[in-house]
């Protein structure tokens, strides 16, 4: 029994820090995530860029291409002032409460995410209640390490059809047994979460669509991701009716995607001032080519 676990699924110990980096950073996409990890990932963060592996991953980063061609420049561009993350950690550190700080924090992150991915106001700030507010707060709660080691040692997510059911609407009608059963109670909570942001980024992907159906003719500049998405959809499938487009489920995936990766993001960037300087000069770079080859 042992010896075929093994065999479906092989683990590999990696000692050398260098053959660490080429696996998980530099050859990344040569090294396809363990089966189990993409089965735990992709309810909870939607079967995106995060989950998917080899051709599949090309052909996602592909049709999403588009979406972050922007034309950053004059208005569009901030640069922070320097000292900015120091001048708000002591500001905190002032505070009765520095922990109320960093939930502040959290909050304004989900604003930022959400309307610029989205188009969708959330105001957590001013609105904690917002159901697109409060089902990933509801998510990130979860994420403990008791939830977590049961998420990979109970093989439940990994069962065919689990992904689908868990955001189905049957599952979300009988999602109150979850919380009566031992060890697994918590899966109620996830359910409800899940079920909840996929409606909410359904009812926004058909507010897209209509809204292309009226101004067809979207730009670059200001518009949301999401946006650009069905856009850039529409535009390959008006061109090719046969042609390779994203569905509406993962669509619906790359809302999941980005409200999972873009917390953990914000807060990984925040605190390493280090990479933010490389990004800004990589996108200084980038942009600075782009300004050059559109003024010809």
């Amino acid at each position: 029994m042992a010896r075929r676990a093994h065999d479906e699924h092989p683990r590999q110990g990696v000692l050398s820090p260098d053959a660490l980096q080429q696996i998980v950073m530099k050859d990344w996409l040569e090294y396809p995530h363990p089966k189990f990890l993409r089965d735990i990932l992709g309810p909870v963060a939607g079967h995106g860029l995060l989950t998917t592996i080899g051709e599949d991953h090309k052909q996602l980063r592909k049709a999403m291409t588009p979406a972050f061609y922007l034309k950053l420049d004059g208005p569009n561009r901030h640069v922070l002032p320097a000292g900015l993350l120091e001048i708000m950690k002591a500001v905190i550190k002032k505070e009765a409460i520095p922990e109320a700080g960093k939930v502040f924090l959290g909050k304004v992150a989900l604003d930022i995410i959400c309307d610029t991915a989205f188009g969708y106001k959330t105001d957590c700030l001013h609105n904690p209640h917002n159901e697109l507010a409060a089902a990933p707060e509801q998510l990130l709660q979860l994420q403990f390490s008791p939830n977590l080691a049961k998420l990979v040692a109970i093989p439940i997510l990994r069962i065919p059809g689990t992904s689908s059911l868990s955001r189905s609407q049957w599952m979300y009608r009988h999602r109150w047994f979850l919380g009566k059963l031992p060890i697994i109670y918590n899966f109620e909570k996830l359910v409800d979460s899940l079920y909840c942001i996929c409606a909410i980024s359904r009812e926004m992907l058909r507010s897209k669509t209509a809204d292309l159906s009226v101004l067809p003719n979207v730009t670059t500049t200001e518009k949301d991701i999401m946006l650009l998405l069905v856009s850039a959809r529409n535009t390959d499938l008006d061109a090719d009716p046969t042609a390779e487009a994203m569905s509406d489920t993962e669509m619906v995936d790359q809302v999941l995607t980005f409200l999972a990766a873009g917390n953990d993001l914000s807060w990984l960037l925040a605190n390493d001032p280090e990479s933010q300087r490389r990004l800004r000069e990589e996108g200084s770079r980038s942009m600075s080519m782009k300004l050059v080859d559109e003024s010809g």
